[in-house]
């Protein structure tokens, strides 16, 4: 397909070129979560990163009837996306994160080496939240008394996902850490390292680390990995694997974590001992949802976008973020 995706996911690249206007550029990811994929399957063209590719009509943004004051709760990819949309509608944006720092899980996703995309494309998320106008408050954890005194009209609750610690015995070692903290490095996984979960984020991981030099065993209950991905996206993503020298355990579950070694079983309940330095929890992300029922029953207007509705990928939370930033 060429060039044809980069100007599925920005339109107007050719011009932005010419203009020198580099940093407007939105990034193509070369997920083909929006374009090849739905074509294979005999859907509407879309792409992950503009929400307007095959509805340019329905979806152009135009001024809001009645402007409103908005508070956007979350600047990860759905919120950014929001706020951006909402402000270009000249509504009054308040965007509020608890991090120093916008971008949500994508600052985390985006540090492997092999991830440049997804770099770029936070940056452009966050100079358009910039020059859109909107007012950002970075390190505030949102409350329901610091909402209410914004005295907002209309509420997006953007707040993301976590990635809780399961109830493995061991878990709570200082040699176990989530894949989350590891790429924001809060911690330094040693020689040997065994990455449970093998999901998009686990195999990632566990390319980032074998790039590092370190010893992989990355385990995954069910007998495959990255099933979360599209075709050609896994792919590539197992061949990182392979050339980084990962090793895979596949239908094996992670029963326990002691100091020098991890405790696994199969399928048919086999056990089996893998001898780790550390351990890097990669098993899901939970729903950001406190602050829902709250926030509910003090504001008529609220829209739930991204992972805070529930944990998935870029494309839904920057198409949520699209439709609520038009909604209002």
């Amino acid at each position: 397909m060429g060039g044809i995706p980069w100007l599925f996911a920005d339109p107007e690249l050719p011009g932005k070129i010419q203009s020198g206007r580099l940093e407007d550029i939105r990034t193509c990811l070369r997920c083909n979560e929006g374009c090849s994929s739905r074509i294979r399957q005999g859907k509407t063209q879309r792409c992950a990163v503009n929400a307007e590719v095959g509805r340019e009509r329905t979806l152009r943004i135009h001024p809001a009837a009645i402007p409103k004051r908005v508070c956007v709760i979350g600047g990860g990819p759905a919120g950014m996306e929001a706020a951006r949309v909402l402000a270009l509608r000249k509504h009054k944006v308040t965007l509020v994160e608890k991090e120093n720092e916008l971008g949500g899980l994508l600052r985390y996703a985006s540090v492997p080496d092999f991830k440049g995309e997804l770099r770029r494309f936070l940056q452009y998320l966050k100079t358009q939240v910039e020059k859109s106008g909107v007012e950002v408050l970075l390190g505030r954890p949102a409350t329901l008394d610091m909402v209410i005194s914004l005295n907002p009209d209309a509420v997006v609750l953007a707040a993301g996902s976590a990635m809780p610690i399961p109830q493995i015995p061991g878990g709570n070692k200082p040699f176990v850490s989530t894949a989350l903290d590891l790429l924001a490095s809060k911690f330094q996984p040693g020689d040997r390292v065994l990455v449970a979960g093998g999901a998009a984020m686990g195999c990632e991981v566990a390319v980032h680390l074998a790039a590092q030099g370190k010893k992989v065993t990355l385990v995954e209950m069910v007998n495959g990995l990255a099933l979360d991905l599209e075709s050609r996206s896994r792919v590539a993503l197992l061949q990182l694997l392979k050339e980084g020298g990962v090793s895979t355990l596949l239908d094996h579950r992670l029963e326990s974590i002691e100091e020098g070694s991890a405790a696994l079983s199969d399928g048919s309940g086999k056990p089996k001992k893998v001898a780790v330095d550390s351990v890097i929890l990669a098993l899901g992300l939970k729903a950001n949802q406190e602050m829902l029922v709250p926030l509910k029953k003090n504001f008529p207007e609220i829209q739930v976008i991204g992972d805070c509705l529930e944990p998935r990928k870029i494309y839904q939370a920057i198409h949520e973020g699209a439709f609520a930033g038009r909604a209002v």
